[in-house]
């Protein structure tokens, strides 16, 4: 279920990046700053190789809308 805005945990940045062919676009992350109550199996320490607590950051699919 998409989250209609971010957690007061949280916060969302837009990122400037450039393509290796110079294409510039703006993405917006979410950074999840307080994870201590999440799984310790939850898939983002997984591949992180992390542990609750740590901050999680990530990129946002082009057709979410967060409200900030």
């Amino acid at each position: 279920m998409p989250q209609a805005e971010p957690p007061t945990n949280s916060v969302v940045r837009a990122v400037p990046l450039v393509g290796q062919d110079g294409t510039k676009v703006e993405a917006l992350s979410i950074c999840h700053l307080d994870t201590a109550s999440w799984s310790s199996s939850h898939f983002a320490f997984l591949v992180m190789d992390a542990k609750p607590g740590s901050p999680v950051c990530h990129f946002l699919a082009e057709a979410v809308n967060v409200a900030v």
